[in-house]
């Protein structure tokens, strides 16, 4: 559909720089088959002495409107954070097309348009147009919004000449969830307490953004408790080669407090940063009992493990046991002993005096503990001498005795 051509010839001029003899002027005219030979009107005014021909430039002109820009293809990159994901449409040159028309919509019947464009082929100062079927390859991108994920986007693009326009080449293209690069911050202050027969958890709110970067509460919580310190591997920003080389993790084989617990607690909802939250256990741990929690976001990022809290009791309806060692002249053991919530005692001397009673003689030598106070060692002996200090429920102490002894509290 392309049978005329025109030819505009440039000369490098005597007086500076390559210009057209007159703007616009027809040479020759001619029905040729393209391509072929060149073809200049000698009639034509000839360039000043001294002036160099430098090349010639081929005005094609068509006859009819172009065929369809076939093949053509649509592709999308994610968006990650704040920056959105974007649809690019490929397609074809087309023979006698001097532009093409590419848009880009939100639905299948093309009524909610989301951009549009007009690819020129040509400059605006020639007269010209595609010389050949897929002289060369064509492509525009539309950035999208950051909200623009999860779903389909409909592409269709033509070629159009001054005789008028192709059909539309159409097609779909999924644009991928963007990506979310905001893992939730580890939460630092979990506190375990012991009140009278429940263990009380509390921390407050980790920082969250979401995939497009905007503040926003975690999905989730996994609250955990192991009778050993909870520790896991290192999590970005920190890596092996800089803590944990050896990447030991305890986290899988400690127990979901919700699992672990009967009745199974109730983890609260995460709330925005700086919300306090808590959960509350209606029993304790029958022994030492360490506690760590994870957070989770929408889009399935956890956080780094927080601050591992400890509670060193027994549970209300279950005793706790000791074996106690003895003390003698040649070896001194120390044995370390807490009460249990509920245990109707509160100062040092009547914990003495329960264990001589139990075990039905006086076995205590002492009873100490760490004052973080004074940063010393205080005790106190069956007799009185010493600090008559106060019991807390979970708080370790430690006792020594004169014989070996099976000790149950309460």
């Amino acid at each position: 559909n392309v049978n005329k051509f025109f030819v505009r010839i440039w000369w490098v001029s005597s007086s500076g720089g390559p210009g057209p003899i007159s703007s616009c002027d027809r040479f020759g005219e001619g029905v040729f088959s393209f391509p072929g030979s060149k073809f200049i009107n000698t009639s034509n005014p000839k360039p000043t002495p001294g002036d160099t021909e430098i090349g010639d430039v081929f005005c094609v002109l068509p006859t009819e409107a172009p065929g369809a820009p076939s093949p053509a293809s649509a592709s999308s990159t994610r968006g990650r954070g704040t920056t959105p994901p974007t649809v690019t449409v490929n397609w074809s040159t087309k023979l006698g097309a001097r532009y093409f028309e590419v848009e880009l919509y939100r639905d299948d019947t093309y009524s909610t348009i989301v951009g549009s464009t007009v690819t020129k082929y040509w400059d605006t100062n020639w007269h010209t147009a595609c010389i050949a079927d897929g002289a060369s390859d064509m492509g525009h991108t539309f950035t999208l919004t950051t909200s623009d994920d999860k779903r389909y986007f409909y592409w269709r693009v033509r070629a159009v000449n001054s005789f008028g326009a192709s059909s539309w080449v159409t097609g779909n293209v999924w644009v991928e969830e963007n990506a979310d690069p905001y893992v939730p911050v580890a939460i630092t202050d979990l506190k375990a307490e012991i009140m009278d027969g429940s263990t009380r958890l509390s921390w407050t709110a980790p920082y969250e953004k979401d995939k497009v970067g905007a503040d926003a509460p975690c999905a989730l919580y996994d609250i955990r408790v192991s009778n050993e310190a909870i520790i896991d591997i290192p999590q970005d920003p920190f890596n092996p080669a800089q803590t944990n080389p050896g990447a030991i993790s305890n986290w899988d084989a400690a127990m979901p407090i919700d699992t672990y617990f009967t009745p199974p607690p109730t983890i609260p909802v995460p709330d925005m940063f700086g919300t306090a939250q808590e959960v509350t256990i209606d029993t304790v741990p029958a022994g030492p009992a360490y506690f760590a929690i994870k957070s989770q976001d929408a889009s399935g990022n956890w956080s780094y493990l927080s601050n591992v809290a400890g509670a060193g009791v027994g549970g209300a309806g279950g005793p706790l046991n000791f074996d106690l060692q003895a003390s003698s002249s040649e070896r001194l053991v120390v044995n370390s002993i807490s009460v249990p919530a509920g245990l109707p005692i509160s100062r040092a001397s009547e914990l003495i005096a329960l264990i001589n009673a139990k075990a039905g003689r006086d076995i205590v030598i002492v009873l100490g503990k760490w004052d973080p106070v004074s940063g010393t060692a205080i005790g106190l002996k069956p007799d009185g001498e010493g600090t008559d200090f106060t019991l807390v429920v979970g708080e370790g102490y430690q006792l020594y005795v004169s014989e070996d002894y099976s000790l149950t509290l309460p």
